[in-house]
């Protein structure tokens, strides 16, 4: 796997995880207001599962990815494609 394609899958895996978060987030504190304790809250599994996902990538070198490894990754960006946006539709060539 190149570093520029390990980069695109990061930066998908980094959107995908931040959307899973903000929900489990939303979850706890269904009813937030400026200035309200912010109750704690745990991940849900797909957060969980996209960071291991991301941890496993992570540590390893680009060069060293093995295909096993990169379609784990894909898989999970492929079923959770509606939560990560294309480089072209982010600089609005789409």
């Amino acid at each position: 796997m190149e570093e520029k394609t390990k980069s695109v899958l990061m930066n998908r895996l980094d959107q995908v995880i931040s959307h899973f978060a903000l929900e489990d987030f939303k979850r706890a504190n269904p009813k937030l207001k400026p200035g309200k304790k912010k109750k704690p809250y745990s991940l849900g599994y797909e957060t969980e599962n996209g960071m291991e996902i991301k941890n496993l990538i992570y540590s390893i070198p680009a060069n060293e990815i093995t295909q096993e490894d990169e379609s784990k990754v894909k898989a999970y960006l492929w079923i959770n494609r509606a939560f990560w946006k294309c480089e072209s539709e982010e600089q609005g060539q789409v």
